[in-house]
């Protein structure tokens, strides 16, 4: 049995995943531009790479692996690459011609109101990827 916080949990491999990814997405940005990213890029790198890793799911059946539009184009206003400049993948970014679906994962916050239970939760994920 695996535990969510042990270091065989696919979260914390997502998470450290996601952490990796981010740096690459740094050092492109360093390449690329020539300057070392600002907060907002970083941000924006963030927000991309946990959209990335983490997709959401309309149901046990269906996940949404497309990273939403209006995420993509924040990274690439914010920091002056696209998401195949670094990753190995390729391209999972919502086409902008679907800029308006819904069947795509922002990677940003939530709006629902976190239940007592899934906020532990969280804060004790963020502590234990914070100490990894």
């Amino acid at each position: 049995l695996v535990s969510l916080f042990s270091i065989e949990s696919p979260v914390l491999q997502s998470c450290s995943a996601v952490k990796q990814d981010v740096d690459v997405g740094i050092e492109a940005v360093k390449l690329y531009r020539q300057t070392d990213p600002t907060e907002l890029c970083i941000l924006a790198l963030q927000k991309v790479m946990c959209a990335y890793h983490f997709p959401e799911c309309n149901s046990d059946r269906e996940s949404l692996d497309k990273i939403c539009y209006d995420t993509c184009q924040e990274m690439e206003n914010e920091c002056g690459i696209t998401l195949p400049f670094f990753a190995s993948v390729g391209d999972r970014c919502m086409p902008v011609e679907e800029a308006r679906s819904t069947k795509c994962t922002s990677g940003g916050y939530t709006t629902r109101p976190l239940t007592p239970a899934l906020a532990t939760a969280a804060a004790l994920l963020l502590a234990a990827v914070l100490s990894f």
